[in-house]
Order: C-alpha cells, then structure tokens, then sequence
C-alpha cells in the first residue's frame, strides 16, 4: 500500500524525495514491523476479536493524534511532547520527514531505527510472554 500511495503521489503532483528510497523502504519495513508487533502483543493477550479491535483504536487514535501528521505539537506542552515520542509511529513520521524532505542519510535516523527496532522486539516479547492457547 506504501508503494502505491508513494509512486501516485510522484504520478499525481510530481512529488520527488530528496532522500534515498532504499531508506525510505527501509523504515517502511521496520515502521510496518513494529506497528504489526504491537497489534501482535494486543491479540495475544485477549481472545474477543471485538475487543482487540477497539482497543487496537483506542492505541491508534491517540497515536496518530501526538504524532504529527496532522499537526504540530511545537507549542504544546512538554509532557505532550514527551508522550508523543514515546510512541513508534512519531519515530516513524520523523525519520520519513527527515529522509523526504530533508535528503537526511542513514546516520540521521538511526535513533529512530533503533527505537522501532527496541519496540518491535519488546512488542514480540509481550505478546509471546503473555499469550495462552485457549480452547472454545
């Protein structure tokens, strides 16, 4: 779906990155990685597909509400700011702004690489900790 939305952008207004597109698949793959873990950890756990969904909503919403992609959380407070990193897809939008926009390099977005890399494994090891076969 990534690839698709990138190449239409390029086709429908001309939009061309000023980074590496290897970079740019890159984070894709390790965004995609982490996002899946957490949703991975939340089924895991509970057996109601109702109910992993709405609390797959209920972690998504505020995810995609302190992340940055529909506004800026410059002038808000600092333990918004603070919360808002703590979260993978703020990591993710950053380093794909940094890459696109900025032609930033692979040293740049390490430190958001390595933490999608930490929540991914800590996302894994949650739900495989914490999942039980049930029988219906």
């Amino acid at each position: 779906m990534t690839i698709i939305l990138y190449a239409g952008i390029g086709t429908i207004i001309g939009f061309r990155s000023a980074g590496s597109l290897a970079l740019l698949v890159l984070l894709a793959v390790l965004g995609a990685l982490s996002m899946i873990a957490l949703g991975l950890s939340v089924a895991a756990r509970f057996s109601s597909e109702e109910l992993v969904g709405g609390i797959l909503n209920l972690l998504t919403w505020p995810m995609m509400l302190l992340s940055g992609i529909w506004f800026s959380l410059e002038g808000s407070p600092r333990w918004v700011q603070w919360l808002a990193h703590v979260l993978p897809l703020t990591h993710i939008l950053d380093a794909a702004r940094a890459v696109m926009l900025d032609g930033a390099g692979l040293a740049q977005i390490v430190p958001n690489l390595l933490f999608l890399g930490i929540t991914t494994l800590a996302f894994l090891a949650f739900g495989a900790w914490s999942f039980r076969w049930r029988i219906d």
